[in-house]
C-alpha cells in the first residue's frame, strides 16, 4: 500500500524536489540512495549509551556519534525496532526496483 500511494504521488512528490532545487533529479534515485544509509546503520547487539549533553542526548561510543543523523535516530529505536525498519525498507526497496 505505501508503494502503490507513494507511485500515485509521485508527479507531485518530484514537483516538489525539483522545486526545492533538484530540478534535473530523479527523487527515485534519491529515495532508494536514503534506503541504503539506513540499511547500512550497524546494529547493536544490545542499548547503546548515550551521555546526557546539556543541549541533547550524544552516543558514548564516537563511532555512532560520527554516523548520518539518520543512522543515529535508529540507533535510538534499538536493536529488535532497527531490524524490523530494516525489514520493512527492503520490502519497500524491492516493490521500488
Amino acid at each position: 500500500v505505501l508503494v502503490e500511494n507513494y507511485e500515485l504521488f509521485k508527479p507531485l512528490v518530484q514537483e516538489a524536489y525539483a522545486e526545492i532545487g533538484y530540478p534535473e533529479s530523479d527523487f527515485d534515485n534519491t529515495l532508494l540512495d536514503a534506503i541504503e544509509v539506513a540499511l547500512d546503520t550497524p546494529v547493536p547487539d544490545g542499548l547503546v549509551q548515550v551521555e546526557d549533553d546539556s543541549v541533547m542526548y550524544t552516543f558514548a561510543d564516537d563511532s555512532y556519534e560520527s554516523l548520518p543523523a539518520a543512522q543515529k535516530q535508529l540507533l535510538r529505536m534499538g536493536p529488535d525496532n532497527i531490524q524490523r525498519v530494516k525489514d520493512k525498507l527492503r520490502e519497500i526497496r524491492r516493490a521500488l526496483q
